[in-house]
């Protein structure tokens, strides 16, 4: 979450709504239900809730400039798909000596 309020803050987000950002993605809880069984309840530290309007702003916003974090390899965007992939320089061929 602090990367991603660090970004919010990078485009200028400030006071009430970076608050109105912080309450949204602090102290949250969930449960896991499979049928019958639950699990209890526990902190959640990632991510945000699936489903949300300002859960897909906040997607669109940490993955930005995905591609400029990128070393060895490239990427390539297109709204919620990614691709990433590197080129290698081919080998010379092995020879056996023996």
């Amino acid at each position: 979450m602090v990367i991603l309020l660090t970004k919010l803050k990078k485009y200028r987000v400030k006071n009430n709504a970076l608050k109105l950002f912080n309450s949204y993605l602090e102290g949250r809880s969930q449960i896991e239900r499979i049928g019958c069984a639950s699990s209890g309840e526990l902190p959640t530290i990632t991510g945000v809730t699936h489903g949300s309007v300002l859960g897909a702003l906040l997607f669109l916003v940490y993955m930005n400039d995905f591609s400029t974090c990128l070393r060895h390899t490239e990427g390539k965007q297109f709204a919620d798909d990614t691709i990433t992939y590197a080129q290698r320089q081919a080998t010379p061929p092995m020879t056996y000596t023996g």
